[in-house]
This record gives structure tokens, sequence and C-alpha cells, in this order.
């Protein structure tokens, strides 16, 4: 593959990097404010909203969903799956729950910087049956990235 046609797929995969590693225009990134964060501060419940825990689940779930789209898979997840339940409250279990959010994420930017830039016009079945051009689905995701960081301090 030409340096250039993965030019637009570097730009979006370094930008997904720094939204959770660090170095985003946006401020701090997920793993920054998620650092010294103990299970139970994860767990407490936060009138009208999800819990820290079950964002981070939800960041994991989504980007496992992106990737998979680039598969060319129809996704959609089921509310279960959206928001995954805490199940187990253990600081043992915080800790699975940051390193599976931080493999799937490290395996959607690995996938993207990958993808030839003509890949980003391609258009799959996403959620209800609807078709979308995989550059819709990853600036989509690219922006949720950079706003969950912010729901994670509430």
């Amino acid at each position: 593959m030409a340096k250039n046609d993965r030019l637009e797929a570097a730009r979006i995969a370094d930008q997904l990097r720094r939204a959770f590693e660090g170095g985003a225009w946006h401020g701090d990134s997920l793993f920054k404010i998620l650092k010294g964060v103990t299970a139970a501060q994860a767990a407490r419940p936060i009138p009208r909203t999800h819990t820290i825990w079950e964002l981070v689940l939800h960041i994991a779930a989504w980007d496992g969903a992106v990737r998979r789209r680039l598969d060319g898979t129809a996704v959609r997840l089921s509310a279960a799956k959206n928001f995954p339940a805490v199940t187990d409250a253990s600081e043992t279990a915080w800790r699975a729950a940051r390193a599976e959010v931080r493999h799937v994420h490290e395996e959607l930017v690995a996938a993207v910087a990958a993808l030839p830039t003509r890949d980003f016009a391609i258009w799959f079945r996403g959620r209800k049956a609807r078709t979308t051009r995989f550059i819709t689905c990853c600036m989509g995701w690219y922006s949720m990235s950079f706003i969950m960081p912010g729901r994670l301090r509430c």
C-alpha cells in the first residue's frame, strides 16, 4: 500500500490514540482520567447517569463494535451490551475492565491505521439495517472518544 494511501487512516488512528493515551487537543485522555480511580469510586452510583465503570464498559463495547464493523459485520448492541452491568466490583475486576478497554481500543486503532484511504468511503450495515460510510462511523466514534472522558469526571 502506498504511503499516501494511508495518510487519512494514520491521521484518524492518531487522533483515536491521543484521546485515550494523551496529547489530544481536548484535554486529559481517558487513561489519565482513570489513573488512580479505585473500584469503589468507579462503581459508585451517580444520580441520573451511569457509573464510571459502566461508561468504561460502554467505551469498550463500542470500540469493539466499530472494530467489527470494519470487517463488514452488522453490529447492533443490546441494552445489556451497550452499558454492561458491573457484576463484580472488586479491584481485580476493575483492573480487568481497564485492561479490556485498553486492549479493545488498541485493536481498533491498529485496524483503522491499516485501512487504505479508499476504504473510508465503503458503505457497511450499521444498526437497524441502515447503511453508513465507515468514515461517518469512525469519526462519530472519534467524537465520542473525547466526550466520554468529560463524562467520567462527574
